[in-house]
């Protein structure tokens, strides 16, 4: 599932275009909660990511294969907190 972000709408009536997205609040403890919305994207949506800087590491460095290893972790497994999602607790 993909998210965007958006301030709160309710325009009444009908609407013009394609049906809009579903939209979710964010969590009661956030900062955002009640001022944005994050919208879940339609089925489909392709958005890439663009990565600004350095390289992104490569997995057949031995050197960096650590590295590469949080790196895969942090983009593709979903998280809230690093410290207990993330890690296992050894």
């Amino acid at each position: 599932m993909q998210t965007t972000e958006s301030p709160p709408e309710d325009v009444p009536g009908p609407r013009l275009g394609r049906p809009r997205n579903a939209r979710v609040q964010y969590l009661s403890t956030h900062p955002k909660y009640g001022v944005r919305q994050r919208i879940i994207c339609s089925q489909g949506h392709n958005t890439l990511p663009n990565f600004i800087g350095r390289y992104f590491p490569r997995q057949d460095d031995p050197d960096i294969y650590d590295f590469y290893c949080a790196s895969m972790l942090l983009l593709l497994k979903p998280w809230r907190d690093i410290a207990t999602d993330l890690k296992s607790p050894e």
